[in-house]
């Protein structure tokens, strides 16, 4: 049966959702109803982070919160560097995650996508799948380019990337769709292929690259949480915010590009930093969900 990939719109970076739909825990919805404000309150405070200077249309139930979708590119935080990748970057040889499984090729989660648009970032790549399963880590490589004229030849004019999921099923179902129908964004058709290091299934355990936080404003917000996590030296790629700011609660939800690495680490940070101003949960990964 053919598959058709979700289209692009990556001008599209504010859009109202139903908290339902973004799989919201129950207590964290019924806590968000009390403090969190609604409607045109939000725009009583335009310094707020987050806080859009024009009002919403709301396309959905009032009773639920109003909402930003915040790409991380539209911040107002000039010291933040949304990285694409790095061409030199060839992982860690010292970590047991870089390390060649003994398992067999059908069991290798991680795969390579070579073909990608110049300027695909982690949002671009990660919003492309949808109804696959949770994704683990993922990494890209922008295009190569060499000033030294004898080297033009060598240049890589698109991006590549890896791209781990937590379970083999989920890679070979990957790998199925593109055979069908190439896995294509921005126009760029893709290539896909079993990685070089061959890597085994994880169990999940509840876990993703996505993380709620909520709690006090001064703490639960992309500019404070983002600082926090550079303090911390933890290097993150960003794939989305969700923000919803309050006066006395705010929630924010982090999509990262990988887990072991970035959520996990943030996620081990966050619960021993002032526990009594803020919750931290795991989220569903929307590449498991659809589109």
């Amino acid at each position: 049966m053919s598959t058709m990939w979700p289209q692009q719109d990556t001008e599209v970076r504010y859009i109202q959702y139903d908290p339902h739909a973004m799989n919201i825990p129950l207590e964290l919805l019924d806590y968000t109803r009390e403090h969190v404000a609604f409607g045109s309150q939000r725009n009583q405070h335009p310094g707020d982070p987050g806080v859009l200077s024009h009002p919403l249309s709301s396309s959905f139930n009032t009773a639920h919160p109003e909402a930003v979708f915040v790409h991380p590119a539209q911040w107002a935080m000039p010291h933040i560097q949304f990285s694409t990748g790095r061409a030199e970057y060839r992982g860690c040889g010292f970590s047991k995650r870089n390390r060649r499984a003994n398992i067999a090729p059908k069991q290798n989660c991680r795969l390579w996508i070579t073909g990608l648009p110049p300027d695909c970032d982690y949002h671009l790549l990660l919003s492309a799948i949808r109804n696959v399963g949770p994704v683990c880590a993922s990494h890209i490589n922008p295009p190569v380019l060499h000033n030294d004229p004898s080297q033009r030849h060598l240049d890589i004019y698109t991006s590549a990337a890896s791209l781990t999921f937590f379970d083999k099923d989920h890679a070979n179902i990957f790998l199925q769709r593109h055979r069908i129908s190439p896995f294509t964004i921005s126009g760029y058709r893709t290539k896909i292929i079993r990685h070089r290091i061959w890597t085994r299934s994880e169990p999940i355990k509840d876990r993703s690259r996505i993380l709620y936080v909520f709690g006090d404003p001064e703490v639960a917000n992309p500019e404070r949480l983002d600082s926090l996590i550079t303090e911390w030296g933890i290097r993150v790629d960003y794939d989305d915010i969700a923000y919803i700011p309050g006066p006395e609660c705010s929630y924010v939800r982090i999509f990262f590009g990988s887990f072991w690495a970035q959520a996990l680490s943030v996620y081990r940070k966050l619960k021993g930093f002032n526990p009594e101003k803020m919750t931290v949960l795991y989220g569903q990964d929307p590449c498991a969900g659809p589109a």
